[in-house]
């Protein structure tokens, strides 16, 4: 991969993951604050997927948690 690809395959994973977090926000506005709260509180997107995974969620759902979240620690919703 050549060092010009790097910054935009950067921008690529924070556009997906604001899109997981934007439908998260439209489709479970109370999961997503809670999302937010956690992250705030220092959780990593990977400890929120393993989280949610422990809890019996589907892997699908734990990693669209996982997504928001890292966009989240992004900062690209201001939280």
């Amino acid at each position: 991969m050549s060092s010009d690809a790097k910054p935009s395959m950067y921008m690529l994973g924070f556009h997906l993951d604001g899109a997981s977090w934007q439908s998260l926000e439209e489709e479970h506005p109370a999961l997503a604050g809670a999302l937010q709260d956690v992250v705030k509180a220092g959780f990593t997107p990977q400890q929120i997927r393993q989280y949610a995974m422990q809890r019996g969620l589907p892997l699908q759902w734990a990693q669209w948690l996982e997504q928001a979240a890292r966009y989240l620690e992004a900062g690209g919703a201001h939280n």
